[in-house]
């Protein structure tokens, strides 16, 4: 008789539950990897064996008696731990969203039902867990700081939850960065340091002469301290939606999200002006505008045309939907709508006198925020005339801006009385062209009281002829985005006689 043989089965293996099953996916895959990586275990020790050598040494200073070790201490804890938060973190996300494109891992990752959004933000929480394991790992130096001195428990946390924060925001930076091309990544930082310098020093001057004023009055400090946060906040997420932005397949369409996000910052104007009073209200209507001036500039440069998808999406809500639809299409002829639209919100501000250079009048401020449009379009109106340009256009963008920035820079910066007939002639044009026409009409309102109206007439043909460009160039785009909604239109009629 044969007897059967038994071949034994190796057991299955126990379910690791190192990390809870209700945690997002994206964000544990990421966690495990960083806690291995050697940017978290040479920082965890490297700042470990930092902190032991300057207690020691604080100590031995104690017992003689030298010097203040109560001043060292809270230098070295606070610049490590600024240092971890501030720079270690960000520099780390630099190479966040660069490895998954590199390695060319996006398409898998979005076919285990992994949105864009998951991914970016598995990411951005994982680097903010790690941050947060590297801070309490940090806590007992600070709570040994009590031995050499008084230590403001409640200033402490306040400090440390305000890096925090600036961690959110600068690690949510650089993912952005990381998802841009790298002639993009090269050329935008040199882009932003040459308009810098072009505009910068009609800001900060006009700051100088006491022109414009957005100083708080005094006793809102907690209101101020509140509207920092708020800020703060709107800053982080927009720039989660542009990392978001740099992933997402063309069929979604994320400019409603970021154009709202910046929209938010006029929100806080009114209710300050109630509660808080008018510099407040003043003050953070700047911020609104300078807010909106840099997403309309990463809005506004780009040639992408809509999808039949997104015009439908705001159609289908009705004559108010396609209303704040065509706000909000990508593509620039929208974003100049757009643009066209928080311009005349602020002019509405500069009425009542809630925004203001020096003795700047409202009729004064409605100009420079025509010429601003102006500004804003021009360039992309050039641009759309090489539709070849592709994906380098906001690169080109860029450069066109800091090339009327210069040359602002240029015109500001020379005497009057100096000036050859060749300079002057420059100085004329500068002043009629739509960029530099608003940073040299910037300086005088903001230091001088009187307006300079000796190039109303040329700047205002100037106005127009942009505004008839980006009309013709965008008639295209539009008639498009109107053939769509006409098109559902007629699917909604004919569904019931069907």
């Amino acid at each position: 008789m044969s007897t059967a043989v038994v071949i034994p089965v190796a057991e299955a293996p126990e379910p690791r539950f190192d990390f809870p099953t209700w945690l997002p996916p994206m964000f544990v895959k990421e966690l495990r990897q960083g806690l291995r990586t050697r940017g978290f275990v040479g920082s965890m020790v490297g700042f470990q064996v930092v902190m032991v050598v300057a207690f020691v040494w604080a100590f031995a200073v104690n017992i003689f008696g030298e010097s203040d070790a109560q001043g060292t201490v809270n230098g070295f804890f606070w610049g490590v731990l600024g240092i971890m938060l501030l720079v270690i973190t960000p520099l780390r996300a630099m190479a966040g969203l660069r490895q998954e494109i590199d390695a060319k891992t996006l398409d898998l990752l979005m076919l285990t039902n992994l949105t864009s959004w998951r991914i970016v933000l598995g990411k951005w929480t994982s680097l903010l867990a790690q941050s947060a394991l590297l801070v309490l790992a940090l806590l007992p130096y600070g709570l040994v700081r009590y031995f050499f001195g008084s230590v403001d428990l409640l200033q402490d946390l306040i400090g440390i939850a305000s890096m925090y924060l600036g961690c959110g925001m600068l690690t949510a930076v650089a993912l952005w960065v990381s998802g841009l091309p790298r002639l993009l990544r090269i050329g935008l930082p040199i882009g932003l340091v040459l308009m810098a310098q072009g505009m910068g020093g009609f800001i900060f001057g006009g700051m100088a002469h006491g022109g414009m004023r957005i100083t708080p009055s005094s006793g809102s400090g907690g209101a101020v301290a509140w509207l920092m946060v708020f800020d703060c906040v709107l800053l982080l997420l927009f720039c989660l939606v542009q990392a978001v932005r740099r992933i997402a397949p063309p069929a979604e369409n994320h400019s409603p999200l970021a154009r709202g996000l910046a929209l938010l910052t006029l929100a806080a104007v009114p209710v300050l002006y109630i509660f808080d009073g008018k510099e407040t209200a003043m003050g953070q209507l700047w911020i609104a505008v300078v807010a909106l001036a840099l997403v309309t500039i990463i809005e506004i440069s780009s040639l992408r045309r809509p999808m039949s998808v997104h015009v439908r999406t705001w159609w289908r809500r009705g004559r108010m939907g396609g209303w704040v639809g065509r706000l909000v299409l990508p593509g620039w002829p929208s974003a100049a709508l757009f643009t066209a639209f928080w311009l005349a919100v602020a002019a509405v501000g500069a009425s009542m006198e809630l925004i203001k250079l020096s003795s700047a009048s409202p009729g004064d401020m409605a100009w420079l925020f025509a010429l601003l449009w102006a500004a804003l379009v021009f360039p992309m109106v050039l641009l759309s005339f090489a539709p070849n340009i592709g994906r380098q256009a906001p690169l080109v963008y860029f450069i066109l801006q800091a090339a009327f920035g210069i040359l602002s820079l240029f015109i500001g910066n020379t005497s009057s009385i100096r000036m050859s007939e060749t300079v002057k002639a420059i100085e004329w044009l500068a002043h009629l062209l739509p960029v530099s026409s608003f940073w040299l009409q910037l300086e005088p309102l903001a230091t001088h009281p009187a307006y300079d109206g000796r190039y109303f007439t040329g700047q205002a043909v100037m106005l127009v002829v942009v505004a008839a460009l980006a009309v013709w160039r965008g008639w295209g785009y539009w008639s498009w985005v109107h053939a769509q909604g006409a098109s559902l239109r007629q699917e909604k009629k004919a569904v019931p006689a069907g």
